[in-house]
């Protein structure tokens, strides 16, 4: 949880995290690499706490990623009882393994039509084929994210740190 006006939210997202007050249209970007396998129940039971705080009139969709990249849906889904209950079933059903696909993770999170906020949870270094990108490639990441946030959704990134973080 976080700390501030929104302390006790989940990952510190409160009410009116959209900037204005206006509805969230959340995307929560799940890293399921194999580095996560001591942390992925911890990241589960937040975004399941998350889930439940969204208010009527508000969306939201799961992007987990290792290699590849999975969606909960194909857009964005409306925070509705039984969704939500779908989305949690959703989570018990991801399996860690693998490498650490940022990229294509925040490219299809971005993608996703009314987005305005991401919820990135990760505790590694990106990664591909050929194992850790260099750090020289750390901007250049980030401008290809920039770049495919046409939508200027808010980011925030929570790292989930503990025994042997990357």
């Amino acid at each position: 949880s976080g700390a501030g006006h929104d302390a006790g939210e989940p990952f510190g997202i409160g009410k009116g995290m959209a900037g204005d007050g206006a509805p969230r249209h959340v995307v929560y970007v799940l890293d399921i690499s194999g580095s996560m396998s001591s942390r992925i129940d911890r990241v589960e039971m937040e975004v399941r706490r998350a889930l439940r705080g969204l208010r009527p009139g508000e969306t939201f969709n799961i992007v987990a990623f290792s290699d590849e990249v999975r969606t909960f849906d194909t857009s964005m889904a409306p925070a509705a009882p039984d969704l939500v209950r779908k989305a949690s079933a959703y989570l018990d059903t991801l399996e860690v393994g693998g490498g650490t696909n940022l990229e294509g993770a925040m490219a299809k999170a971005l993608s996703l039509p009314g987005v305005n906020e991401v919820v990135l949870l990760t505790d590694g270094v990106p990664t591909n084929e050929d194992g850790p990108y260099p750090k020289e490639e750390f901007p250049r990441i980030a401008r290809e994210i920039n770049r495919f946030n046409r939508q200027r959704a808010r980011i925030s990134a929570v790292g989930m740190i503990g025994k042997n973080p990357d």
